[in-house]
């Protein structure tokens, strides 16, 4: 009975293929729910951002337009939940990042490890590796300093504030708006699309809209992210918390 059983439902999917979405819906029934595996395309934001994103929100593939698309994927039973020693991350993600234990008036709490994977304007990839990211809270807010150790190094986006040494700091500031799968953009957001002042990500059953920062640099081969959601901080503070990481 099971084999007649097989028989039927492989000629039942003969040449089905399915969506992302049924795809990603397979994936996380057969690894559970706590895995989580989101795409953005990115362009105008910097090379940490699609991994950052996917864990501070519930959207998943971004809008088109963009020459770069980063697949990341957390299990979030590999969640460090507490503030994590050299020798935890190191075994984790394979490299030792700096991650201070205060940034600013935040604190450490926990870090996430995932993996991602890059890929180039013809789906080429360009590189896969272990990622970490570190979530500090202070008064209910939260702020996520995210890094990456990717040999493919996109170049940074935004304005340059500060330099330090060799290292120029960028920052950037945009909408992230979390549409339905049905949502089709205006020509206005096409266009901020285009400008990199707004992020479009889809699979929410209800829009949902948030201001973000961003604010990155490249020290040593790793590069950092520092992303706020609705916790908009500005870019002294966030310039500020940048150098204190690459003084540290």
């Amino acid at each position: 009975m099971d084999n007649k059983i097989k028989e039927v439902l492989n000629r039942v999917t003969e040449g089905y293929s399915p969506s992302q979405q049924v795809h990603d819906n397979i994936l996380r029934e057969l690894k559970g729910e706590n895995y989580m595996k989101k795409s953005f395309n990115i362009k105008k934001f910097a090379l940490c951002f699609a991994a950052a994103a996917v864990l501070l929100t519930a959207g998943v593939t971004a809008a088109s337009h963009f020459a770069y698309t980063a697949s990341s994927g957390a299990d979030l039973r590999d969640r460090i939940d507490h503030v994590p020693s050299t020798d935890e991350v190191e075994a984790e993600v394979g490299y030792v990042p700096k991650y201070p234990i205060t940034l600013g008036d935040y604190n450490l709490v926990s870090a996430q490890p995932s993996s991602g994977t890059y890929y180039d304007e013809n789906d080429n990839e360009l590189a896969s590796c272990k990622e970490i990211s570190f979530d500090y809270e202070q008064d209910g807010k939260r702020l996520t300093l995210f890094t990456s150790n990717s040999p493919a190094q996109f170049p940074q986006t935004g304005d340059v504030v500060a330099t330090v040494g060799d290292i120029d700091i960028y920052y950037s500031k945009y909408t992230n708006k979390v549409v339905p799968p049905d949502y089709k953009p205006t020509p206005e957001e096409e266009k901020q699309i285009e400008e990199g002042t707004l992020n479009i990500g889809y699979g929410s059953d209800e829009i949902d809209v948030s201001d973000c920062e961003y604010i990155s640099w490249t020290d040593e081969g790793i590069t950092y992210g520092i992303l706020t959601m609705d916790n908009v901080l500005g870019e002294q503070i966030l310039t500020d918390m940048a150098k204190n990481i690459i003084n540290s």
